[in-house]
């Protein structure tokens, strides 16, 4: 009789603590809305500070080949989506930047109009790891306010070196990534 009470016991546990285990994802901690919200103020700032500005023309170069250094004007023929990396940057936030861009352009390798542009990176990944090679320059150099904070971000920009439709990928909101990603596409391939 003792076994029996134990096992219903034991089982009202287990059925109590599932319940309050398909609850939790639903609730949202104080840490995830203080991210959200750290996130949001970081997006809205930087739309502000970074959107219709001009790039200094920076002297790069792509993948490895540091003796080929050429101007970033000379590169852009016309509106390209460039997404901007570093080695300080999370490899879960570049990869997930990467990932998005790669679904929504299935010629992601081969397109042109797609730039990775990077400062700091390890040399090993430059070439063709993420699929295309980067241009490489030095930190600071770009003119951006946003560069000192480390997070990838997308922009576009013409051969003015005009600064448009900046926006900063988060891996909370992937599909709003999605969105901006096919409003871009539409927008550099008409």
């Amino acid at each position: 009789m003792k076994k029996i009470i134990l096992y219903i016991f034991l089982s009202i546990l287990i059925a109590i603590n599932i319940f309050l285990i398909s609850l939790k994802p639903n609730q949202e901690t104080p840490q995830n809305e203080k991210k959200k919200e750290m996130i949001y103020r970081l997006s809205s700032e930087t739309m502000v500070e970074n959107n219709f500005c001009k790039l200094n023309n920076i002297v790069g170069y792509w993948g490895t080949k540091v003796e080929n250094k050429l101007y970033l004007k000379d590169i852009i023929k016309e509106d390209c989506l460039v997404l901007l990396l570093s080695g300080n940057m999370c490899n879960v936030c570049i990869d997930f930047a990467i990932d998005k861009v790669q679904k929504i352009f299935p010629d992601y390798s081969k397109n042109e109009k797609i730039i990775l542009l990077s400062y700091n990176m390890n040399s090993r990944l430059k070439d063709n790891y993420y699929g295309k090679k980067i241009f490489s320059y030095s930190y600071g150099e770009l003119g951006l306010k946003i560069e000192k904070y480390h997070e990838p971000y997308y922009f576009i920009l013409n051969k003015e070196m005009d600064v448009k439709m900046f926006f900063i990928p988060d891996k909370l909101y992937p599909e709003l990534t999605e969105k901006y990603l096919k409003k871009v596409k539409n927008y550099i391939t008409e």
